[in-house]
């Protein structure tokens, strides 16, 4: 029993040692790796700058460097790169370095440096890059010169000239604006409604109430994008008693929408508001603003972020707010501003235009359907017919992307074979497909044309017609005249004799007087009767004879 406690003992113990031998082994191969960095610049509008460049107080410069590394480089792994002094950040949103389309590395800013950690998908076999970010200088309160300790060799930069700061100058009116930034390869958008109680549209109209309500447009040739719901923030600033159209700087206080903003809170002046209601889908808002206090601006902050794998620094992003009935457009392109390599070089994308030709009278389908396939990935493109171009989504570079139309049937429509052309367009396949093999953080403007014929009904054959047959006319038959009968000559009428008494004959009959008429017919009759009566006499007497 003793033993096999003993042995328990040991397995458990050797099988702790195992895993702390494991996490030691985790834990050792994310090191902080030594880091070359060459070539290093600082440029105000692509211009080197030195020590005796004349820059203000923010202005913008640009901080650029190659780096590299040697021997293989495992996930987990993180390099150094220092931060000018005195500088201030224009954004400190986190970033990707960028190799042959791969996501490297992702860069966090910290107080006085960059830390970038190497992702998943290692080793990396002597990684290399370059790394840029976006800084303004700040007044030097001891007169101290800011330098980048960069590369062995600090570069010296400038004394910035202080600017003095003037009276804030807001937007005057209801009106909004939308600016945006690329967060780790996507767009991330920031839009401001713009509310002033007392500028109504009337003279010395008195506004005291906004109702807001939102829209995100995500059309082509925009890009879709959904809201942040928990971005919102109301701030309220004081303008200048003296010049309502300027603000005072910094006067801005932060309202907030917790439900928390009541009678006896610091700053309450009696505004009544609640959180903006984000419908489900995260495109539209509504919000209300009621019991404004005049000397005050009103604004509204909310984000919205992109759908899309990446995002171009090209991209379009559009939205419009309606304040108390009033539209108020705004777009924003979202702009990088700290990064190495092209963020989006791992993808690309197309932009598609209808070309449609119409040699028929057919009314033609409002869209036509392009199919997009790049390995696993599919898309249906529907590709206005009226040219307006369309984007496509976001696809992996080195695999080249399947273009198919599929032409929806029209009645009394032949269609033609439709044709693809742009950059990098190769085809047609024997399908009738193309093919695309686009560029890494690019968008490709392809164009689809078709033509649409009018189907030619073959006319029906026309039937040989049968010959008439005239008939042959029959021959006209001559009548032949009936002989005329000679007429025969009348005779003398034989005058009449008295009557007298007719004879007897032998018998004793009285003999009767005959027509002669009938006499010539009787008498002919009565020698036949004669005849056949005396040959009846002769037959009996030669019978008689031979008896």
């Amino acid at each position: 029993m003793r033993r096999r406690k003993i042995a328990s003992t040991m397995i458990t113990a050797l099988l702790l040692t195992g895993a702390a031998g494991v996490a030691t082994a985790s834990a050792a191969q994310a090191v902080e790796q030594p880091v070359t960095i060459t070539n290093a610049k600082v440029l105000l509008n692509g211009v080197e700058v030195d020590p005796s460049t004349v820059i203000k107080t923010g202005q913008q410069l640009r901080f650029q460097a190659d780096w590299s590394m040697t021997g293989q480089v495992a996930a987990g792994d993180t390099f150094t790169v220092p931060l000018p002094t005195s500088v201030q950040l224009v954004s400190s949103a986190p970033f990707f370095l960028v190799e042959d389309g791969v996501n490297l590395a992702r860069c966090v800013y910290n107080q006085d440096s960059i830390l970038c950690t190497f992702q998943p998908g290692g080793p990396y076999g002597s990684p290399h890059g370059d790394i840029w970010f976006v800084a303004s200088l700040k007044a030097s309160t001891t007169g101290e010169t800011p330098k980048w300790d960069v590369g062995g060799s600090p570069i010296a930069l400038p004394v910035p000239i202080p600017v003095t700061q003037g009276a804030w100058t807001p937007p005057f009116g209801t009106s909004k604006s939308g600016y945006g930034e690329i967060v780790d390869g996507k767009a991330l958008m920031t839009w401001n409604v713009y509310m002033w109680p007392g500028s109504g549209p009337a003279a010395n109209e008195a506004v005291r109430k906004f109702d807001v309500s939102d829209t995100l447009d995500s059309s082509s040739p925009n890009q879709p994008h959904v809201l942040v719901p928990d971005s919102f923030v109301l701030t309220r600033w004081q303008r200048d008693p003296a010049d309502p159209t300027q603000g005072v700087p910094g006067s801005s206080v932060t309202l907030p929408l917790d439900g928390s903003y009541r009678a006896g809170r610091a700053g309450y002046l009696g505004e009544t508001f609640s959180a903006p209601v984000v419908d489900s889908a995260r495109t539209s808002y509504s919000f209300t603003l009621d019991n404004l206090v005049y000397g005050y601006e009103y604004r509204l902050s909310y984000k919205t972020e992109a759908t899309g794998a990446v995002s171009f620094a090209t991209d379009l992003f559009a939205n419009t707010a309606t304040v108390n009935g009033k539209p108020l457009p705004a777009t924003a392109t979202p702009r990088a501003y700290g990064g190495g390599g092209a963020e989006a070089s791992g993808y690309t994308s197309f932009s598609v235009a209808k070309h449609l030709t119409n040699n028929s009278k057919a009314t033609m389908p409002d869209s036509f359907e392009l199919v997009a396939n790049a390995g696993s990935a599919t898309e249906a493109v529907h590709v206005p017919s009226d040219g307006t171009p369309v984007n496509s989504g976001y696809f992996p570079v080195g695999t080249a992307i399947s273009l198919c139309e599929t032409v929806a049937p029209v009645p009394g429509v032949t269609w033609r074979k439709y044709v693809i052309t742009g950059d990098g367009i190769t085809g047609p396949d024997a399908k009738g497909c193309y093919s695309l093999d686009g560029k890494g953080g690019e968008r490709v403007s392809l164009v689809l044309t078709n033509v649409a014929d009018a189907v030619v009904v073959p006319p029906k054959p026309t039937p040989t017609p049968t010959p008439t047959v005239k008939p042959t006319p029959k021959p006209t038959v001559t009548p032949t005249p009936a002989p005329s009968t000679t007429p025969k000559p009348t005779s003398t009428p034989v005058p009449s004799t008295p009557a007298t008494v007719p004879p007897t004959d032998k018998t004793g009959l009285a003999s009767t007087g005959i027509d002669g008429a009938v006499l010539a017919a009787v008498v002919p009759i009565a020698l036949l009767l004669v005849l056949i009566g005396g040959g009846g006499i002769l037959l009996g007497r030669r019978r008689s004879t031979s008896n």
